[in-house]
């Protein structure tokens, strides 16, 4: 199931200490994404993440939501949510899903706010089974720089 606790030192989601619930999680809210999932995997394996390492995301949209893509424009009923890219910084080509899919229980798109995230605009909608949990932050850090405030 993951950790119950959970640090993010990146910038992909606000850094610091979360705490992951078992309640279901609706847009807005941030999710643990399992590392043995699809996307863990594709992450793990383009070197975003060490293997094993599971992914914060944010929920973008979720039941009764519909996501689109075509080509590199990612709407969410009806409005712009994202451009993706084609390839990655390292100019290794990007996955990508086409069409529309209408979100059915459990289902979850995810989506960052930064342009470059790797995320539901390359891996499509999620499944229920692909995520560990909801997370809650509790608080976050001040990175240690050897020198008292």
């Amino acid at each position: 199931m993951g950790p119950w606790l959970v640090y993010n030192p990146s910038g992909s989601a606000p850094i610091g200490l979360y705490a992951r619930s078992t309640e279901a999680a609706d847009v807005g809210d941030y999710v643990l994404v399992r590392a043995d999932s699809e996307p863990g995997h594709a992450a793990a394996a383009r070197g975003l993440v060490p293997t094993g390492t599971p992914l914060i995301k944010r929920v973008a949209a979720a039941r009764d939501d519909r996501v689109c893509r075509f080509r590199t424009r990612v709407r969410i009923n009806g409005r712009k949510a994202a451009t993706a890219l084609v390839v990655d910084r390292a100019g290794r080509p990007l996955p990508a899903w086409s069409g529309c899919r209408l979100l059915g229980d459990g289902d979850t798109f995810l989506l960052q706010d930064h342009p470059q995230s790797f995320d539901g605009r390359y891996f499509g909608p999620t499944t229920a089974s692909m995520l560990a949990g909801r997370l809650v932050w509790m608080r976050s850090f001040r990175p240690f720089t050897g020198v008292a405030p």
